[in-house]
C-alpha cells in the first residue's frame, strides 16, 4: 500500500503536479488575496473587481512558474516553513497537554521575534543567499539546525520564566481602593443618618390601620 502511494506521488511529480501546478495555485491564491485586500483596481458598487483581480493573478502566476529557479526556491521555502509550522503545532499541543499557559503564542515578545527570525533565515536559505556568505565554522555553527532548536527552546524557557512580578495585582488593588474611595466620596453627608420616621415608635403608632 505504501509503495502504491509512493508510486502515485512519483507519478504526480513526473507530470509536474508538485513543481508546476501547486506553485501556480499558491502564487495565484496569494496574489489574488493581496489584490482583493488592497483593492488596487478600485471597487464597483462597493465590491472589489474580482474578474480583473483574478485575471491579473492568473497572468502573474503563469509568469512566475516560467522561472524554474524561483519555483524551486519557493518549494524549498515552503518545505522548511511546513516543518517549522509542524514543530510549532506540536509544541502547542504539548503545552495544552500539560495545561501550560497558551497566551505566549499571542504576545508580541521574544517568542514572536524568534519565530520571525527563523522564518527569515529559512527564506534566505531557500533562495541561496546564505551560500555565498563567508564565515566557515562560525556560520555553519550558527546555521546548524540543532543549535537553532536549542536556542529556540532556551528562548521559550526564558520567556516563560521571566515575568513582570506582582505589578498587575498591586495595580488592581490600587484600582479597587481608588474606586472604593471614589464611591465613599460620592456619598452625601446625610446618607448615613437613619430614617427617623421608620425608627421612631411614635411614627409607627400614627400609621393608618388596614381596613378589613
Amino acid at each position: 500500500m505504501v509503495s502504491d502511494l509512493r508510486s502515485s506521488l512519483n507519478f504526480l511529480e513526473s507530470i509536474g503536479f508538485m513543481n508546476v501546478l501547486l506553485p501556480f495555485l499558491f502564487a495565484f491564491v496569494v496574489i489574488f488575496g493581496i489584490l482583493e485586500k488592497t483593492k488596487v483596481f478600485g471597487t464597483e458598487n462597493g465590491k472589489t473587481k474580482k474578474n480583473i483581480n483574478a485575471m491579473t493573478a492568473f497572468v502573474i502566476s503563469f509568469i512566475f512558474i516560467s522561472f524554474g529557479t524561483y519555483v524551486q526556491n519557493l518549494v524549498t521555502y515552503l518545505q522548511i516553513l511546513a516543518m517549522i509550522l509542524i514543530f510549532i503545532m506540536g509544541l502547542a499541543y504539548a503545552f495544552a497537554l500539560f495545561t501550560l499557559d497558551m497566551t505566549i503564542f499571542s504576545k508580541k515578545t521574544f517568542f514572536t521575534m524568534t519565530l520571525f527570525v527563523i522564518a527569515i533565515i529559512a527564506f534566505f536559505y531557500s533562495i541561496g543567499l546564505l551560500n555565498g556568505i563567508p564565515g566557515g565554522f562560525i556560520l555553519d555553527l550558527v546555521l546548524n539546525p540543532v543549535v537553532l532548536i536549542v536556542l529556540f527552546f532556551f528562548g521559550i524557557i526564558w520567556f516563560m520564566t521571566s515575568g513582570n512580578g506582582s505589578g498587575g495585582v498591586s495595580n488592581s488593588n490600587n484600582g479597587s481602593s481608588s474606586s472604593s474611595n471614589s464611591n465613599q466620596s460620592e456619598k452625601g453627608i446625610f446618607d448615613d443618618i437613619p430614617n427617623r420616621d421608620v425608627l421612631d415608635p411614635k411614627a409607627v403608632g400614627k400609621m393608618p390601620k388596614k381596613r378589613n
